[in-house]
């Protein structure tokens, strides 16, 4: 997430350093440009999702087979990017956002998978199923939403467009939606991950969480296995050994057989999405 990269040089050369240890490994950064940059050497790192936007798809095009081709010399695979949620009035989401209109959110998804997809990296929608409407910051807080499920739909329209172009991976977010789920966030919601993701909208690609060190869940017990059992492929956890090594004890206490099978999942899933 930045922390451990400084300039192109040595980023490329810890990233070779880790491939070298096991080269199937997928390495990935958080780049969305504006407010969240990790390689302060793009370009175009200074640019919103908002201020993208009001350039137009062509200059998002442009960017984003920029951005691509540097994540790829740099040694990437995969980008924690593009937010897909609606940028409504007060959203503390704010210029991350490239809209509060759904259909505009949802063509430059399309975009912005097809020029990564040029470069072979793969990409992630985030915060499913929408954290536009949120007014209270997921690093700091849980939001609670009660959202008109017509609203609900609108959020979800560019996920379900990202979903339809084949993208790869798409992020759960830590807020309680209560017309869909009022005792779990998205991110520890099997009704949320396993059912509205998985069988309504058929995506059939790779799902994980926010990061689950997160203050929205820093009051949540068993927050690791609760995100895995409710159908996340992939747990982003944030931090460095001991807490690391305490999430990874918590999740070997699973039958082992289980694990086995959730690990056999990811593993056909990567394959699926060309890694």
């Amino acid at each position: 997430m930045g922390g451990n990269i400084s300039d192109a040089l040595q980023t490329q050369k810890l990233v070779r350093d880790i491939k070298s240890i096991k080269p199937n490994i997928l390495v990935a950064i958080d780049q969305e440009g504006g407010s969240v940059v990790r390689m302060k050497w793009d370009k175009f790192a200074s640019l919103s999702a908002r201020k993208m936007a009001e350039k137009g798809l062509e200059d998002i095009r442009i960017v984003h087979l920029e951005r691509a081709k540097l994540l790829q010399e740099n040694g990437f695979d995969l980008v924690f990017a593009p937010v897909l949620d609606l940028g409504m009035e007060n959203s503390w989401i704010k210029d991350r956002a490239f809209s509060e209109d759904a259909e505009e959110v949802a063509q430059v998804s399309e975009v912005i998978l097809s020029a990564m997809k040029q470069y072979s990296i793969l990409t992630t929608a985030k915060h499913f199923p929408g954290l536009g409407r949120a007014v209270e910051d997921t690093h700091e807080v849980l939001p609670v939403l009660n959202i008109p499920r017509n609203e609900q739909d609108e959020d979800i329209q560019p996920f379900s467009s990202f979903i339809k172009n084949k993208g790869e991976l798409v992020m759960t977010s830590h807020a309680v939606y209560q017309q869909l789920d009022s005792d779990n966030p998205a991110s520890l919601s099997k009704r949320i991950v396993s059912e509205m993701l998985r069988e309504d909208l058929k995506f059939d690609g790779i799902v994980i969480t926010d990061d689950l060190r997160m203050g929205a869940l820093n009051k949540i017990d068993n927050k690791f296995i609760k995100a895995l059992e409710a159908g996340n492929n992939i747990l982003l956890y944030i931090d460095y050994l001991p807490k690391t090594q305490k999430a990874i004890d918590e999740i070997a206490k699973l039958d082992k057989s289980y694990l086995y099978d959730r690990a056999s999942e990811l593993e056909r899933r990567l394959i699926q999405v060309g890694h």
